[in-house]
Formats: structure tokens, C-alpha cells, sequence
């Protein structure tokens, strides 16, 4: 009984998924929903500046 409602429901959540997906193109999707905020809001990034510190040269000896 467990199995036929596992086997049941796997169907099922793969017909909706398939449902969901009808239409969908992975190369132009199409974004039906609003962005939630940017992401990376425009005051963090000044241009020609970089969010990262460059690492100074350090002088390796060789082992």
C-alpha cells in the first residue's frame, strides 16, 4: 500500500513538473518575476576600484 501512494505521488510531482517546465526555454528564459534587490547594489562597486585588496609579492625561498 505504501508503495503504490510513493509511486502514486512520484508521478504525480513529475507531471507538474513537466507542467511547470511546458514552454520553457534553457537558452532565453523568461523571467516572469520581479528581482528581489540587485546583486551587488551600486554603492559597493566604484569605478576602478576592486572590491578585493591586491596581495603584495611575497618572497618565497625555495625549500
Amino acid at each position: 500500500m505504501q508503495d503504490a501512494l510513493e509511486s502514486e505521488e512520484l508521478a504525480l510531482r513529475r507531471r507538474l513538473l513537466f507542467r511547470l517546465l511546458r514552454g520553457q526555454r534553457a537558452d532565453r528564459p523568461a523571467f516572469r518575476t520581479e528581482a528581489i534587490s540587485e546583486l551587488v547594489p551600486a554603492g559597493l562597486i566604484a569605478p576602478g576600484e576592486s572590491l578585493f585588496k591586491p596581495q603584495p609579492p611575497t618572497a618565497r625561498k625555495p625549500a
